[in-house]
């Protein structure tokens, strides 16, 4: 059942604040495409390559394919934390809602640097898994609590994303953007009773029971 379709842009009093953890294809190309165009600022957490070119280059575009037709729209103004960096966890103390999407094996991983940053907080928020995996929330809470059993008072909800990325281009290194690729779908289906006050708003968030 759908319970709530519905979505507008956060208020213009204050910006909010978004961390993307794993930035990968559907981190970049969809969770901090969709969030962006909320009006989040973004910080992205991870490790590796890919984490470092995020930093370099400061921004990368989605170009979201259908049939003949391609649109491009550029995300920038971002941050990119390793996960080592004592920043990421503060980053994760004052996020307006987080967003993870390290694949399920990767999610034991995280939840050390996840437990930490929930332990700095003075107000729920909502964790979202965007892995396409029924148990991916209750897998990441589940491990987050046996490091810190009070963040049970956060939400954690799996997140049913309806676009497909099928590739990353480019190089800063070499001068080249960063390119997602992918189709133009953009509602995402989570789990409403998972979840705590107050819910972020998103355009192309459903809520269902």
């Amino acid at each position: 059942m759908n319970v709530n379709a519905t979505s507008s842009t956060p208020s213009k009093h204050r910006e909010l604040h978004a961390v993307v953890i794993g930035p990968g294809r559907i981190g970049c190309g969809f969770a901090g495409d969709v969030l962006a165009a909320a009006g989040y600022r973004l910080t992205f957490v991870g490790r590796g390559a890919a984490i470092r070119a995020l930093w370099q280059a400061g921004r990368y575009t989605v170009r979201l394919v259908d049939g003949p037709r391609a649109t491009e729209r550029e995300i920038g103004g971002i941050r990119a934390l390793e996960a080592s960096d004592p920043r990421a966890a503060e980053a994760i103390a004052t996020a307006d809602v987080i967003a993870v999407s390290v694949g399920t094996a990767g999610l034991p991983g995280i939840a050390p640097l996840l437990a930490e940053g929930l332990r700095r907080r003075t107000t729920p928020v909502n964790i979202l898994a965007f892995e396409n995996e029924p148990e991916a929330a209750a897998i990441l809470r589940r491990e987050v609590l046996a490091r810190w059993p009070a963040a049970a008072e956060h939400g954690f909800s799996g997140a049913l994303v309806s676009r497909i990325v099928t590739r990353r281009t480019g190089d800063p290194e070499r001068g080249e953007p960063i390119v997602f690729v992918g189709d133009p779908a953009s509602s995402f289906v989570v789990h409403a009773p998972s979840l705590r006050a107050p819910l972020a708003i998103i355009p192309g968030l459903q809520l269902v029971e």
